[in-house]
C-alpha cells in the first residue's frame, strides 16, 4: 500500500503488511501543531482555539509507524 498523510507535514508511506481497508483507524491523543509550522493552518482546525490536546483518528498504518519504527535500526544494529 502507497500511503499519503498531511498533518504538520505530508507524509509518504510504503507497506507490505498493510492494506487498503477503510476502517483500519485508530483513535490517539493528538497534541495542537505551534503556530509556526508548516501547514499550521490546516493542521490546527479541528483542534478548535481552546483545545490543546484531542482525541483524533488516525489511520492505523501512521499509528504502527509512530510506535515501532525503531524496531528496524535495533534488528540492523543486532
Amino acid at each position: 500500500m502507497v500511503f499519503l498523510w498531511q498533518n504538520t507535514g505530508t507524509g509518504h508511506l510504503l507497506s507490505t503488511e498493510h492494506n487498503l481497508d477503510p476502517d483500519a483507524w485508530v483513535e490517539k491523543m493528538c497534541c495542537k501543531p505551534q503556530e509556526i509550522s508548516t501547514n499550521a493552518t490546516t493542521a490546527r482546525r479541528p483542534f478548535g482555539e481552546d483545545q490543546h490536546r484531542k482525541l483524533l483518528k488516525i489511520p492505523k498504518i501512521l499509528d504502527d509507524y509512530n510506535q515501532y519504527m525503531g524496531s528496524v535500526n535495533i534488528a540492523d544494529q543486532l
